[in-house]
């Protein structure tokens, strides 16, 4: 302690003394940028018809780790299983389009924070060696009638990017591993929006 008193004389030292002091000191935290409003029944729609998307797996993936995530910080009292979506959504085993108007309506949800997923890749090279993960995508909060309450700023969602440093490593299992922690990341960006977190 008398050390950093000595250092506190200098003007040097009162740039360390407060750098040191600021150390201590926790940061504010970072507040939700949209509450969402208590006791609703929530469906995460997410949806990547916007990009070919690699390892498509990983679309479930961050459903469901953001519907686990929302549930976990008391964003949200209940999720739609994504399960029932995908249900909704290959009735014959083939791919329909369904709007997020009719999923809300066929699926009772109160809200809906749809995923728009523009890009989705694990790959940076040729010969699946070297590897890279890159996620764009938007994310909103619509009504039952797909109507966008948030965000109210005009755009169409926000836009959360994710990247990963590039890793050399033979074996598609390796594309997969990234893709799945990819998609998890992605989705605790996208929750970090809807509640009060720390900073960093």
């Amino acid at each position: 302690m008398l050390i950093l008193f000595m250092l506190a004389g200098t003007v040097g030292g009162c740039a360390i003394f407060s750098w040191m002091v600021a150390s201590f000191i926790p940061r504010p935290p970072v507040p939700a940028e949209y509450k969402l409003p208590a006791h609703k029944r929530l469906l995460v729609f997410s949806d990547s018809s916007a990009c070919a998307m690699e390892r498509p797996q990983a679309q479930k993936t961050l459903a469901d780790h953001l519907s686990a995530q929302l549930r976990q910080h008391g964003v949200t009292d209940e999720t739609i299983a994504y399960d029932r979506l995908l249900r909704l959504q290959h009735p014959l085993g083939l791919f329909e389009p369904v709007s997020i108007a009719e999923a809300a309506r066929k699926l009772a949800a109160d809200l809906v924070i749809y995923v728009d997923i523009r890009e989705f890749r694990v790959s940076d090279g040729p010969g699946g060696i070297s590897w890279k993960g890159v996620c764009r995508v938007r994310a909103r909060v619509t009504d039952v009638t797909g109507k966008q309450i948030w965000p109210d700023d005009g755009m169409d969602g926000r836009e959360i990017v994710v990247e990963t440093p590039t890793s050399v490593q033979e074996g598609a299992a390796h594309g997969d591993r990234l893709a799945h922690d990819l998609a998890r990341m992605v989705a605790e960006k996208i929750a970090s929006l809807f509640y009060s977190h720390k900073a960093g």
